[in-house]
């Protein structure tokens, strides 16, 4: 059962009311003709002053009375009900007794909620409605909540876990005793328990406005289990027809569901967005006035959709408490562990205690032992009952509907508020006013006048007209000062303006007079100044109750015009006036946007726009410059100028044994660097492959040339013997210095931040909710002027999708982003390694922005004018009743206009591109983080990959559908092209299958030969067999060592596997099991052709970074590994100083294909190479040791150690750490863990990589990824 608050309220009895004045508060009021209320029981319990409240409105032909008393059954008594247009703000104004607001006196809590029915009703007469189903039917009596809610209520066992003090609360009236209503009694229809309680644990047909409450650290409370947003549960029974009507319902699924013939069942929440929750303005206590700012307590509500032809009310509940309970519960909420407690005074009634400590007064001072006698005490005024009290009131019925068709203004609702009489006489209600009483308008907007009054009033109360009734009119005033008492002539009146500029003659006399009839003017005996006279129309006296004028534009010139009515306003003893200010521009509005406003607005969105095309731009050549030098055999950036062009390459941290570094006096833009590399080498005798340029600058140029095999003292020797410049200068190079640099073994920083990745989401989180707003707030006045809310919902969501869809490809476009950043500082900010991650998030977030929010809002936005079949403007009364239009109107006007059917067609297409993309329609395949032939090998990958493809005829499609893409995807989509463009290239040089081996039943082996390939340990390239799949390119990890022209990968070919099963069936057959090698040559080639898209940069190759590496791979997780391993073997600059491998093998098959992998590297330097290896399934080693011997590899295996069973990475890591710590805490030693395996392995293992550094030695982890 959910948790709720009760208001605590420590009140001694006293009344705290609270009443309703716009819409006209009723405090259980209808149409007597009193002061106080006939029956306070009869709708709701609002424990207020009987004084309180306003008669109900009425809607008689004229007038509801038979002489002066008030005729019950004339038509239209207690039926002039108020039309509120859906989308307008309503002023809703109150007053409570003892204040609100941050009063240092008390805690307060206001709710505000509504309810809307077919049957809701004031009713005719002042009696209760029976308690009897068929009663809901008698529209003599009024009617809020029904008789099914209040059954309900009465059978349903009341919360015994609440507050009741020391009262004595029955338990045989169910719900509707409480602790206010210890008793049970009835009132109305309404369930005293839900009164009480907010938010209240079981469906009610209230929907929450706002919540105002002193403790605003309760609002996530509120807002969170607000029945707006949150279902609520309800016993019922299985058969209802059989089920006996006067069964107890238990109030909880445990005990419903032990009742036979019962089941608990969960009730949908109402839909609508959270309340609204915030501090209450301050009001003093015990006044019962305005608040700080001169106006009434108040708040300002839209009106809702939806509720369109039902009657609806309004209700208020108020409460306070002191602030005595905070140090006896320390919390917002008391229980029944307070009940009947002796210890804790306030909980019972007139508590009489020695508050004051008299007795150890009089011990320690004989002057108090004589004035205070033995035994002194004193009482409190407390009434349990009262403790935590809710007061309550409702307004009369009200009705809302639809706006015209096709109107869009902005509309102002303009009421009266207050009853006829004195302020003796109406207190606690108000005299006559209207609301608002100063009312801002831009010219252009419109006015919704109406008024609602009744014949009822108390025949003795002041007023002026006839006696006991309430009329009201809108008159202007002659000088457009509301110090004025005189009436302006039409030909001067501002208020009511044509668009021509022109008087509105019919507005000024309908509103002055109220299209009276049967006025008296004409008759002899006529005295205008009787006011008892039924004919005198100067008092309004043949008025009706309820005026309603319509819309009507406001056209007036600029500034501030005073109205006032003629009838109620009398100078010396009350004013009813107001002021109608009209504003030129809505920049001057508070909240409008306009004028001004729009083109600032504007301006300041171009600047945004131009920030960030100028961000994108300079990231963009940033990007270029960093992929000519990491991708240094692309054909644009062979030559030197290309490297000018797009910035000089950062020298290296480290600067490796046998370094020669050269200043020549050469023009950079001329300089080959190629030709250079070969002048050297054949200078000094080595291979083009051994001469490597590390670093060249422009001006005179600088270059630092690494052999690779020449240590540190060779490459002196070469400096010192001027070999090497001579042979250079016959070479035209002028060379001024040729010296050997000193090895440097610093090494650059990896990545510092653990949650690098979790950083970045944060920040794209923010900046969608960021564009969200702006782009809402750039269409607010559609909500402003129209009450439209939809439309800024689905501007808003479309801003952000056009900024997510221009991160979407950004993570898989692995030469132009990922390669290129590799090389640079960003991989200490950014996480690469999880840019697929990073791809589906965005993914995620388009999916909720677009199907969520962005189509919903356009929706319901077309269905918003569609909706309406109105009359114009000013026609408002039941002929113009607006009948909703289906939802399928929504589909055909969407798909009427061009951005609509664009959007549709990206609809289904982005559809199909998710819907494909599930891991559950991709199918079940082996989730290995290292998606080496795994993740990407899902069963059905070959559908989730042409499905992808749709996203280039949805981008193209997007481009039609919002123009303004254009600016945000132009240079995301050249970044495509390029990447794509740099794809093709590689894809169509020559490439060939040398050798094709079987290692096992699922591994397979290929080498390959590409000219001019060259890649670097850790690497990985994308194959493409149009014999296989014509389109499909699949990712390897190289497990080769680097070799020019050649490389070598590993395949997993289960049968879970399409692309790589089929691979394997077409080489070998499908019958193929046992091991067997195919060798091509140009005689006999292989008939598969093979095109080659890389190598691509992966986080392996940052190996070299650490002079301490750990490789940890389990199953086929080796590959990337193995490249390193062979590299290690075969030595060269800038290696490790100690590698530790561990590989995690389940089974023979895997075990025996390592062996193979590894035979050309047994004699590795065990001192730099520790090779571990886990068995963690079944394996038979005397097999293996009898084919390792038939080789001739007994004896000779690379690995350390053998281990059975799984490692235990908490003691390896503390191992490691213990051997690498620096002795100097400011520079910790660093090792690189490198991880390629099962996802949650690999979870483990950073966990315990980030646990195990410490400020001597930090590991960082990576994660091998495609």
């Amino acid at each position: 059962m959910a948790r709720a608050l009760w208001f605590l309220a420590l009140l001694h009895g006293a009344a705290a009311d609270v009443y309703l004045h716009n819409p006209r508060g009723s405090n259980n009021k209808l149409h007597e003709q009193s002061n106080t209320v006939q029956n306070d029981d009869r709708l709701f319990n609002s424990q207020n002053n009987a004084q309180g409240g306003n008669q109900a409105g009425d809607n008689c032909q004229p007038t509801c009375l038979d002489g002066n008393n008030y005729n019950r059954n004339q038509r239209g008594s207690a039926e002039g009900h108020m039309v509120y247009l859906e989308g307008t703000t309503l002023d809703i104004e109150w007053t409570a007794q003892h204040g609100c607001g941050l009063n240092p006196n008390l805690n307060c809590q206001v709710i505000l909620q509504y309810m809307c029915a077919a049957n809701v009703r004031n009713g005719h007469t002042t009696d209760t409605i029976d308690e009897d189903e068929d009663e809901m039917d008698n529209w003599d009596k009024g009617m809020h909540e029904d008789w099914y809610y209040y059954d309900k209520c009465q059978r349903r066992e009341r919360n015994k876990g609440l507050f009741t003090a020391d009262r004595n609360v029955r338990d045989d009236k169910g719900a509707q005793a409480t602790r206010q209503n210890e008793n049970g009694g009835r009132r109305g229809y309404e369930c005293q328990e839900e009164r009480d309680y907010y938010p209240y644990w079981h469906p009610t047909p209230w929907r929450d406005i706002v919540v105002l409450a002193d403790r605003v650290e309760m609002c996530d409370y509120y807002r969170g289990e607000s029945e707006n947003v949150v279902g609520r549960g309800e016993c019922v029974p299985t058969d209802p027809d059989t089920a006996d009507p006067d069964d107890d319902l238990p109030n909880n699924p445990k005990a419903c569901i032990g009742k036979a013939g019962y089941e608990w069942v969960e009730r949908d929440a109402h839909g609508l967005p959270p309340p609204e929750c915030k501090q209450p303005v301050y009001s003093r206590d015990n006044h019962l006035g305005n608040t700080k700012n001169t106006l009434p307590a108040n708040y300002t509500w839209t009106i809702p959709q939806g509720v369109t032809g039902q009657n609806c009310v309004i209700r208020i509940r108020y409460n306070m408490s002191s602030y005595d309970y905070d140090s006896v519960k320390g919390d917002w909420e008391l229980d029944s562990g307070s009940n009947n407690n002796d210890n804790i005074p306030y909980m019972n009634d007139n508590p009489t205690d020695d508050f004051l400590n008299y007795a150890l007064m009089r011990s320690q001072s004989d002057a108090v032992n004589d004035q205070v006698p033995q035994g002194a005490a004193l009482r409190i005024s407390t009434n349990t009952n009262q403790l935590g009290r809710t007061f309550e009131d409702r307004t009369h019925v009200f009705q809302t509907r639809a706006r015209p068709d096709g109107f869009d203004g902005y509309v102002h609702n303009l009421n009266v508020r207050g009853r006829r009489g004195n302020i003796q006489q109406v207190y606690p209600s108000v005299e006559y006013d209207f609301v608002p009483t100063i009312l801002t308008a831009v010219r252009g907007d419109y006015l919704h006048i109406q008024f609602t009054d009744g014949d009822s009033h108390n025949n003795g109360n002041n007023g002026n007209g006839k006696t006991g009734t309430g009329k009201s009119n809108i008159v202007a005033m002659a000088d457009d000062s509301r110090g004025t008492t005189i009436p302006a002539s039409y030909e001067t009146n501002p208020l009511f303006v044509t668009d021509e500029g022109e008087p509105d003659m019919e507005a000024i006399s309908f509103f002055s007079h109220l299209n009276q009839e049967g006025c008296n003017y004409d008759d002899a005996n006529a005295d205008l100044q009787n006011d008892q006279q039924a004919g005198n129309c100067a008092v309004l006296n043949r008025a009706n109750g309820l005026i309603d004028g319509g819309l009507i534009k406001v056209n007036g010139p600029e500034g501030d015009h005073g109205y006032m009515s003629s009838r109620n306003n009398d100078f010396s003893n009350r004013q009813h006036k107001g002021t109608l200010r009209i504003l030129l521009d809505a920049a001057a509005a508070p909240g409008r946007l306009a004028g001004a406003a729009a083109e600032t607005e504007g301006n300041i969105g171009l600047v945004v726009t131009g920030i960030v095309l100028a961000t994108l731009t300079a990231t963009s050549l940033l990007l270029v410059g960093s992929v000519a030098r990491a991708n240094p055999h692309l054909p644009w950036t062979q030559k030197a100028v290309p490297k000018k062009l797009f910035g000089v390459p950062t020298p290296p941290t480290v600067v490796p044994p046998g370094t020669l570094y050269f200043k020549l006096n050469q023009d950079f833009d001329t300089f080959d660097s190629d030709a250079f590399r070969r002048n050297v080498a054949q200078s000094i005798g080595v291979e083009l492959e051994n001469v490597e340029i590390l670093s060249c600058e422009p001006g005179s140029v600088h270059i630092q040339l690494c052999f690779v095999g020449l240590d540190e003292a060779e490459a002196a020797a070469y400096a010192a013997q001027q070999n090497t410049p001579q042979f250079l200068s016959s070479r035209g190079y002028k060379v001024d210095t040729c010296n050997a640099v000193k090895a440097e073994t610093a090494k650059p920083e990896s990545a510092k931040a653990i949650n690098r990745s979790w950083r970045w989401v944060k920040l794209a989180i923010f900046a969608q909710v960021a564009l969200f707003m702006y782009g809402a707030l750039a269409h607010r006045i559609y909500f402003q002027r129209h009450g439209n809310v939809w439309l800024p919902l689905a501007k808003g969501a479309g801003t952000v999708l056009d900024f997510l869809l221009v991160l979407l490809p950004l993570p898989t476009l692995k030469v132009m982003l990922l390669g290129s950043l590799r090389a640079t500082p960003a991989t200490e900010y950014i996480d690469l390694d999880k840019h697929y991650d990073f791809h589906i998030f965005i993914a995620k977030c388009v999916a909720v922005w677009a199907f969520l929010i962005h189509v919903p809002a356009h929706g319901l936005n077309i269905m918003w004018f569609f909706d309406r079949s109105c009359a114009p403007p000013r026609c408002m009364d039941a002929s113009c009743e607006c009948v909703p239009g289906p939802w399928g109107w929504t589909v055909g006007a969407q798909l009427r206009t061009f951005a609509g059917w664009t959007g549709v067609i990206c609809l289904i297409l982005f559809a199909i591109i998710f819907f494909n993309a599930t891991p559950w329609r991709k199918g079940k395949g082996n989730k290995a983080s290292c998606p080496l032939f795994t993740a990407e090998a899902y069963n059905g990958f070959d559908r989730f990959w042409y499905t992808h493809q749709l996203w280039i005829p949805a981008y193209l499609v997007m481009l039609l559908h919002a123009p303004k893409f254009y600016g945000w995807a132009s240079i995301m989509l050249v970044l495509v092209a390029m990447e794509k463009a740099i794809s093709y290239w590689r894809l169509c040089q020559l490439a060939r299958i040398e050798a094709a081996t079987l290692v096992s039943r699922d591994v397979m082996e290929l080498k390959i030969h590409k000219p001019g390939f060259r890649h670097i340990s850790g690497q990985f390239v994308k194959l493409l067999i149009p014999e296989i799949s014509p389109f499909l390119a699949h990712p390897f990890t190289v497990s080769s060592a680097p070799v020019k022209d050649r490389f070598t990968v590993h395949i997993r070919t289960n049968d879970s596997m399409d692309w790589t099963k089929k691979l394997k069936n077409s080489l070998f057959g499908p019958a193929a099991h046992a091991p067997q090698k195919l060798t091509f040559n140009n005689y006999r080639p292989c008939e598969l052709q093979v095109a080659v898209d890389g190598p691509f940069a992966a986080s392996t190759q940052q190996f070299t970074n650490f002079d301490t590496v750990v490789l940890v791979g389990a199953g086929i997780g080796v590959t990337p590994f193995a490249s390193i391993l062979k590299a290690m073997h075969a030595g060269g600059p800038n290696l490790p100083d100690k590698v530790y491998f561990y590989w995690l093998v389940q089974d023979d098959a895997h075990f025996a294909w390592f062996s193979d992998l590894m035979h050309d590297v047994t004699d590795l330097n065990k001192s730099r190479v520790e090779i571990t290896t886990y068995i963690t399934g079944e394996f038979d080693l005397a097999a293996h040791t009898a084919k390792a011997a038939q080789r001739g590899g007994a004896g000779k295996q690379p690995w350390s150690a053998q281990r059975t069973g799984r490692p235990n990475w908490k003691r390896i890591l503390g191992s490691l750490h213990k051997e690498h710590a620096s002795g100097d805490a400011g520079t910790p030693a660093r090792v690189g863990v490198f991880f390629c395996g099962p996802h949650a392995l690999g979870d483990t293992l950073g966990s315990l990589c980030e646990s195990n550094s410490s400020p001597s030695l930090k590991f960082f982890f990576n994660r091998e990824v495609f």
